[in-house]
């Protein structure tokens, strides 16, 4: 940047100097003055003009090489105001692209920053600037301020900043219905909590304000406001700049006058300490009666409240609201786009690590809009608003949102924590900064000593999730104490330490033989702690998009095991020595439950050796609690359990995977092959196939094995497990309520299986965002209210997996020789090197378009046997108890068909024409497939109904395969597209 800087001061000096008039000449013409130019042939016969150079190149000389957006971003956006203002001088290019007037609003508002000065927005920004600098040598209204033109010089980018600055967008949005618009008497606080905050779905309320003196007596009014508050400063923002000095009166001079692509934005959280009297113009909303943060107290509470006031294109970047709170959002006047994502969805343009850090750096609402939105995805689209004067949006915690400003508008809102969104708001606390957490939680059970127990219970759950996977001092000890209480034997690194009686030689030794150095432990903690960068207490930070500063992390140490670490923490499996499988269960998923199911099916299909044979062997299990005591620092038992490692198995998702995301609707140019040899085919590596026979014959055989396991508890008390006879699988509480509850009713595990579906499968959809809004609003209609009419009683429930899905197959990798039919063209006299050039010629390729037309192929080929060796993927085994569950085997069609079978139609036919459907005699066998064709209507409607409450986002899945399903615009049209077997 020095040298660049120094390069212009020289250019600059030139052009300055009337000696050097020739130089000046040189480096820019006017426009009417042409170069000389020469026409000329070049050796492919292409008449060229040389000698022409254009307006921009000659400008920005050596600097021409770099786009305009290069320039404008990265180079010119360094320069203050002075600087600008001086290379403007410099060449047209130079006086064209430093005059952008971003540029100029940058560079002067980074300037004065931190001066008490009030700023006034005079026509442009660098006027203003001019005009606040320099008061006393520049007046525009003194001295005529002509702008130069320059009608040679086009830049696309400078065009399209222009473009942005002066868009319009009073209608640039549509509401799609994805959100609900309800008026406010119309629903109950008990029926929002139910249907809105508890499944955490956007909801919007109209008049919720009625009757307030902001709305009524238009006291939130644009004139109202500058009578009550004109000399006021409120909070103006743009990007670093926090505290711009400008009252409101001169804000809304700026408002009617501005031309921004990312307008300055009244964001204030102390509106109400600067103008009391506004807190008294509206109400905060019925629905929202509680705020926790309120035991705070006003000194040590977070920010929570924002007056909101912007002109058209001003709002907010994709951001999540701070601490886990939730929030509603009050439009007095104007309207705003909100667009949203759920929790788990990961905005484009926002990176990973900012997610961690909750530092957001996507580009601002109307940019994104214009150059990231119309090229989504169709599964990648945004949940989207309008939201009107008088209406009050809630946005639940955790959702990523981004507002447009439609019109100039005015807006109150207020972030709050109340029994709803305790967990989160407890979650985030702990997880970012311990001292909030604990600052909240002694104020808060100061005053409501009820709240004891809800602090207990996320406690318990958040002690399990504190331990990174990078901790690998934590998890190796954990390892090791299963695997040495297993008696099982396993490999340990060497590692290299410097031997400090001898320096010159390195001494190899096994990690097991190292004592643990706490003085060395704390110290490291002690540093972490040190690196950790508070909130930002300055008042004037944007609190909204409020963020803690990036934590310093020191490097992961290596584990001393042989150790493949887990993906996830919900339900942690870790592969060792790639000899053993340890699996912990989580609380967070009923995970007590699941391990006691896993155990107990262990358990029954060793009574059959074909069933037992496909599931890796069980060696051994247990709860960490029980090994580590006190080590474990955490109260939850962490149930745990050891299998056999399959080693060189592929999983079906390996050889049969589903698309990341939905293709844009212009499919991708099919790829050339750089090589037209025929040969070159032979020459790929060819894929391993899938056969459907196999797959087929081997999931109709275990499927019925699974199905067909005995519901009682028979058997179960003398099963040692192989390696460990001291261990015994036994019947628990959890096994003994599932068959009690079975004894009663041999469907009442089902139906209470049911329940629980159906109070999650509307927050599922909303949460997972692959069901199409204008399908998801159909849901509550296609389905049954009472969800245990989904039963077929027709069949006895049985033990089903519940989770067949493609990760969960797992095969091995052989090779087959088979013998095809081929197609062998006969020799004729065209030699082999005029081959490829005919081959080229586009006579000769229409001339073969035409024979293939006549059916001449046959006549020009003769059919041999080739031999070819094939790759084949052989389904072998099944893994993965802890789903399963006593229910019904509609409920298993679903991601058997969906996930393993890819939604291949044939698959399915083959699967439900052998799978034959329990109570049928053998003189009178009933298939599934057999059922279906006595009533295709019933059989279509019982299994998209399934679909739509299943635990998994099925749909989604559904859709990679065939992106056309998100196109139906009714469930009944879907459903006939999935599960109709006749189309």
């Amino acid at each position: 940047m020095v040298v660049l800087k120094n390069t212009l001061n020289n250019n600059n000096n030139n052009n300055n100097n009337n000696n050097n008039n020739n130089k000046k000449k040189q480096f820019y013409k006017r426009p009417d003055k042409k170069d000389k130019k020469q026409e000329i042939i070049n050796s492919k016969g292409v008449k060229v003009v040389i000698g022409e150079t254009d307006l921009r190149t000659k400008s920005l000389g050596a600097l021409s090489i770099l786009e305009d957006q290069i320039l404008l971003n990265v180079v010119f956006n360094e320069f203050t105001c002075s600087e600008l203002l001086k290379y403007q001088c410099v060449s047209p290019a130079f006086y064209i692209l430093l005059g952008d007037d971003r540029l100029w609003k940058d560079a002067f508002l980074r300037e004065i920053k931190g001066r008490k000065e009030f700023v006034k927005y005079i026509e442009n920004w660098k006027i203003s600037a001019l005009s606040y600098l320099y008061p006393n040598s520049f007046n525009k209204f003194k001295k005529p301020y002509i702008p130069l033109h320059f009608p040679d010089f086009y830049s696309h980018e400078v065009y399209t900043r222009w473009l942005r600055r002066h868009m319009k967008v009073k209608d640039y949005g549509v509401d799609f219905g994805h959100v609900k618009h309800i008026e406010s008497d119309e629903l109950t606080v008990e029926e929002f909590q139910r249907e809105y905050e508890i499944p955490s779905i956007p909801v919007i309320f109209k008049n919720a304000q009625r009757g307030t003196p902001m709305m009524e007596k238009n006291e939130w009014s644009e004139e109202r406001l500058i009578e009550r508050c004109g000399d006021v400063v409120f909070k103006i923002s743009h990007q670093d700049n926090k505290r711009i000095q400008m009252t409101f009166r001169d804000y809304c001079q700026y408002m009617k006058t501005q031309t921004d692509e990312e307008p300055l934005y009244v964001f204030d959280q102390a509106f109400g300490e600067k103008v009391p009297s506004l807190l008294d113009d509206y109400n905060i909303p019925k629905f929202f009666p509680e705020d926790l943060f309120k035991y705070n107290g006003e000194e040590h509470r977070p920010h929570f409240r924002w007056i909101v006031i912007g002109p058209e294109r001003s709002g907010a970047s994709w951001h999540i609201d701070p601490a886990g709170t939730s929030a509603w959002n009050s439009l007095i006047s104007g309207r705003k786009r909100w667009l949203m994502y759920p929790p788990n969805f990961t905005p484009y343009t926002v990176e990973s690590d900012e997610v961690v850090d909750k530092i957001y750096g996507s580009p601002p609402s109307l940019l994104w809009l214009l150059e990231v939105y119309p090229y989504l995805p169709p599964d990648y689209r945004p949940i989207e608003c309008i939201q009107e004067p008088g209406e009050t949006i809630f946005v639940p915690g955790g959702w990523w949102h981004m507002v447009l400003n439609m019109e100039q508008s005015i807006a109150v809102t207020q972030n709050f924590c109340n029994s709803q969104n305790f967990d989160e708001v407890c979650s985030d606390l702990a997880n970012d900064q311990k001292k909030d957490y604990d600052d909240f939680k002694k104020h808060l059970l100061t005053s409501r000593p009820d709240f004891q127990n809800k602090f207990n219970q996320f406690e318990f759950k958040n002690d399990q999730f504190t331990h990174s996977f990078d901790d690998t001092d934590y998890w190796d000890l954990i390892i090791k104490s299963i695997l040495n209480n297993s008696n099982l034997k396993f490999n340990e690194k060497p590692i290299i330490i410097n031997n400090n009686n001898n320096n010159d030689n390195d001494e190899l030794i096994n990690t097991t033989n190292i004592n643990k150095n706490e003085e060395k432990e704390e110290e490291e903690l002690k540093k972490k702690e040190e690196n950790r960068k508070k909130y930002d207490e300055d008042e004037d930070d944007d609190s909204d998009l409020k963020v803690k500063s990036k934590q310093i992390k020191l490097p992961p140490k290596e584990s001393t095991l042989y150790l493949e670490m887990p993906n996830s923490g919900q339900s942690p499996v870790f592969i060792v020595d790639e000899k053993y499988v340890i699996k912990l269960y989580c609380s967070e998923l009923g995970g007590e439950k699941s391990w006691s199911t896993e155990l107990f099916l262990y358990s029954k299909i060793k009574e059959n050796s074909k069933l037992n044979s496909t599931f890796p062997k069980l060696l051994s299990y247990g709860n960490i609690k029980d090994l580590l005591g006190d080590k474990l620092q955490c109260e939850w038992k962490w149930p745990y359990i050891v299998t056999e490692y399959l080693k060189d198995t592929l999983n079906l998702q390996d050889v049969q995977p589903v698309p990341d995301s939905l293709p844009y609707p212009y499919p991708s140019p099919p790829e050339e092959d750089e090589n037209d040899d025929e040969n070159d085919e032979d020459d790929e590596e060819e894929d391993i196939k899938v056969l459907d026979d196999n797959l087929v014959d081997f999931l109709v055989e275990k499927v019925s094995l699974i199905h067909s396991i005995e519901i009682d508890d028979n058997n179960n008390n003398n099963n040692n497990i192989e390696n460990n006879e001291k261990q015994s699988i036994l019947i628990d509480d959890n096994i003994k309520s599932l068959l009690n509850e079975y004894k009663k009713d041999k469907w009442l595990p089902w139906k209470n299986q049911l329940l629980s579906l159906d109070s999650k499968y509307i927050s599922n959809h909303w949460n997972w965002n692959g069901l199409p809004p204008h399908l998801r609003s159909q849901l509550a209609s296609y389905l049954p209210i009472d969800k245990t009419e989904l039963i077929d009683y027709s069949m006895d429930p049985c033990f089903i997996h519940a989770d067949l899905t493609d990760e969960n197959v797992l095969g091995i990798e052989s090779t087959s020789e088979i013998i095809v039919l081929e197609k062998i063209k006969k020799l004729n006299k065209t030699s082999k090197s005029a081959k490829k050039g005919i081959k080229n010629s586009l006579a000769s390729r229409l001339k073969q378009l035409n024979q293939k037309g006549k059916n001449n192929d046959d006549q020009d080929c003769k059919l041999v046997e080739v031999k070819k060796t094939i790759k084949i993927w052989d389904p072998k085994y099944l893994i993965d108890w802890g789903d399963s569950k006593i229910g019904d085997r509609w409920y298993e069609l679903v991601s058997l068909y969906i996930s393993v079978f890819a939604l291949d139609k044939v698959r399915l036919k083959s699967f439900l024409s052998k799978y034959l459907l329990p109570n049928s005699n053998k003189e009178n066998e009933k298939s599934w497939l057999d059922y279906y064709n006595e009533n295709p209507q019933n059989f279509i409607k019982r299994a998209m109904q399934y679909t739509l409450i299943h635990h998994c986002d099925a749909f989604t899945t559904a859709a990679r395969h065939n992106p056309l399903l998100r196109n139906y615009q009714t469930i009944d049209e879907l459903a006939n597209s999935i599960w109709n077997l006749d189309v």
